[in-house]
């Protein structure tokens, strides 16, 4: 994402706030009016009023809308009518699942389901279907979850439920992403941004936006995220809907923190946090805290981390989130290793199996057996370690999470060659490499490629363009927002005026001037050279190929960037201002080599340094290994031999012959 970025959220912020009128009445608006609805309403009416006052006060008082839920289904069961019925256990299923009631509200959905089909009512059957897809996928049946997805999808196109619709397509492109299927993830990321774009209710379309924004966000694309969430954050503004407008300001901050404004996102997430106290929202105080507990693990402040994720535990055990608590809980523990205070981590380790004991969750019980593992491996006790994370990868594999997949093998690995068994080590470790090529081989790096080009590469020229065409149109809709469309207007001007400086700057050859430059996690530190902007282009040309080859290779020698274990071809990417799939291209014509092993010959290169260096005699192979970027001895033996024919320590003692026998002569 492009340097002042921070400066097109704040515009798009601003822009959003000041747009049109708010016509559209709040929840808050629309409760109320319901309410006094209600007194000359029929049975009928009533219960439907009932139902729409419950999905406004969920978020405010979850207690008030399981008590109207359940008098909502009583008086339909009452009256003798299904169909409301299940409208009402929708409705109840709602409220029980963002209690954390999750198999109650699954129950609810399904009756909901077999009442509506009973009367061949295809009212709202998009919902119920929804939310059993959605709780399927939770549990990490993505096919399953497919299914029923699709089937929401035609009832949703059949009753013009576009919220629905952009949900459905969100999340089934959640599954594909998942499932590993790529090809599949753009395809249905750019209908659920199509689809949204037809409108709908404002309360359901702003839900509807936050979820593709945090999709966007997943996949890296920084700038599909931010038009979601702040038209999220828009329409929790405009229908007041405070659960959505907290957690949109919480996502926001993250957004910030990869554009490297961390003023910015300590300012969204404290906004959140105010957001979840002024309305006693418990549950989303313990998300923002959470957030904010991440935030200073991230400044290396972890006292004060510490004192947010305790916090943030407590509100999610008063909230029944046992998940939530579970890898809260979590987190206090690896915050204690990371102080190198690993003995004070034991008893929120036991906090957090227990509250996974709660959950019933495979994914708590996988991020726990993890968590173990790492305690066991900060105190040396490499069997115990080893044996967690085994566990854990068996739970990994049934979920198909592939994340926990690769962290495990490798851990595994490691426990085992710190156990002093390179045999074991290496069989883990090919397993490793394996799953992490068959991730990342050529054709998932060419769809991901093809997101990042879909996506990410839109000129500034016609992004600017659309702000001010809908600034035009907001100038005709009111004489009153005449000042506010000023302001406006000269935000625009500045920005065009950043734009086009930068873009000027942009064409002139690279100098090394150094910049950060975020990578999709916000964990990562990245800073680097500048160059043209590559990914902007329609073809790779034989100069700018040249010219990322140079840059690369003066960034990696100036930097030893290979030095590092955890490089990835997109951290690079981003470091050079290109994509994945130039880069990729780059290295394989220049070096004749894929990106792993352009990186073995740069480590066996410094490996050669320095076993001929007789200073480094106290190190180990191992230690070298380890040095200059191989997670195993055994991988480094193995690359050490392709690129020299001889094995480390073949080279080793011919060095110290030679090193003898200058000496001697």
């Amino acid at each position: 994402m492009p340097r002042y970025s921070p400066f097109l959220i704040t515009t798009l912020l601003l822009l959003f706030r000041f747009h049109g009128e708010a016509k559209n009445p709040t929840i808050q608006d629309r409760s109320r009016e319901a309410y006094s609805r209600i007194a000359k309403a029929s049975d009928a009416e009533k219960i439907e009023l009932l139902n729409e006052i419950v999905t406004f006060i969920i978020a405010d008082s979850s207690q008030r809308a399981l008590q109207l839920s359940a008098e909502a289904i009583n008086l339909a069961q009452k009256i003798r009518k299904p169909s409301l019925e299940a409208n009402s256990l929708m409705g109840l299923g709602r409220v029980l699942q963002y209690s954390g009631k999750v198999d109650s509200a699954f129950n609810c959905f399904k009756r909901a389901l077999h009442l509506k089909q009973t009367q061949h009512d295809l009212t709202k059957l998009e919902i119920p279907y929804f939310y059993v897809g959605f709780i399927t996928h939770q549990r990490g049946q993505y096919k399953e979850a497919l299914e029923e997805y699709k089937t929401a999808l035609k009832y949703a196109s059949l009753n013009t439920n576009h919220p629905i619709e952009g949900r459905c397509f969100t999340e089934m492109a959640n599954c594909f992403r998942l499932l590993n299927e790529t090809g599949k993830v753009a395809e249905y990321l750019d209908k659920a941004w199509n689809i949204l774009q037809k409108g709908g209710d404002p309360y359901y379309l702003g839900n509807a936006y936050g979820h593709l924004g945090l999709v966007f966000n997943d996949l890296g694309m920084t700038e599909k995220a931010t038009k979601c969430l702040v038209k999220s954050v828009r329409y929790a503004e405009v229908t007041g809907d405070s659960l959505s407008l907290g957690y949109q300001y919480s996502n926001l901050a993250g957004l910030f923190a990869m554009v490297s404004s961390k003023n910015k996102a300590l300012e969204y997430n404290l906004k959140a946090l105010r957001v979840f106290t002024n309305t006693s929202n418990k549950r989303g105080m313990g998300y923002s805290m959470t957030h904010l507990g991440n935030y200073y693990v991230q400044e290396e402040n972890y006292s004060k981390a510490l004192s947010y994720f305790k916090d943030a535990a407590l509100l999610k055990e008063e909230v029944a989130d046992w998940q939530g608590a579970c890898f809260v809980y979590g987190n206090i523990a690896e915050t204690y290793m990371k102080a190198s205070q690993p003995s004070n981590a034991l008893p929120f380790l036991r906090k957090a199996d227990a509250m996974a004991g709660k959950s019933k969750d495979r994914l708590s019980e996988t991020v726990v057996l993890n968590t173990y593992g790492n305690y066991f491996s900060a105190m040396k006790n490499h069997s115990q370690a080893r044996n967690c994370f085994e566990r854990s990868l068996w739970i990994a594999e049934e979920l198909k999470l592939h994340d926990f997949i690769t962290s495990n093998l490798s851990a595994i690995s490691n426990e085992y060659q710190a156990e002093g068994k390179p045999a074991e080590a290496l069989a883990f470790y090919k397993r490793y490499t394996a799953i992490k090529d068959s991730i990342v081989g050529s054709q998932d790096r060419r769809a991901q490629a093809e997101l990042q080009l879909q996506y990410e590469t839109e000129k500034k020229d016609r992004q600017l363009e659309q702000m001010s065409r809908l600034l035009m149109n907001s100038s005709v809709k009111s004489r009153s927002f005449l000042w506010g469309n000023l302001i406006i207007g000269m935000l625009l001007l500045a920005g065009t005026f950043i734009f086009v400086y930068r873009l000027n700057n942009r064409t002139r050859p690279a100098v090394n001037s150094i910049s950060i430059y975020p990578e999709h996690s916000s964990s990562r530190k990245n800073a680097g050279t500048l160059l043209p902007d590559q990914a902007s282009k329609s073809s790779l040309t034989d100069d700018m190929q040249q010219q990322i080859w140079t840059s690369l290779n003066n960034l990696m020698i100036s930097e030893k960037l290979y030095l590092d274990s955890s490089i990835k071809l997109s951290s690079l990417a981003g470091r050079l201002n290109t994509n994945t799939s130039y880069l990729s291209k780059v290295i394989n014509e220049q070096s004749k080599e894929n990106f792993c092993n352009y990186l073995n010959q740069l480590r066996i290169r410094e490996a050669q340094t320095l076993l001929s260096n007789p200073e480094n005699q106290y190190l180990s192979i191992e230690g070298i290994a380890q040095t200059v970027g191989f997670n195993s001895k055994s991988a480094f033996n193995s690359a050490f031999k392709k690129y020299t024919s001889k094995t480390p320590s073949e080279y080793l003692s011919e060095s110290q012959i030679a090193e003898t026998s200058s000496v001697s002569d």
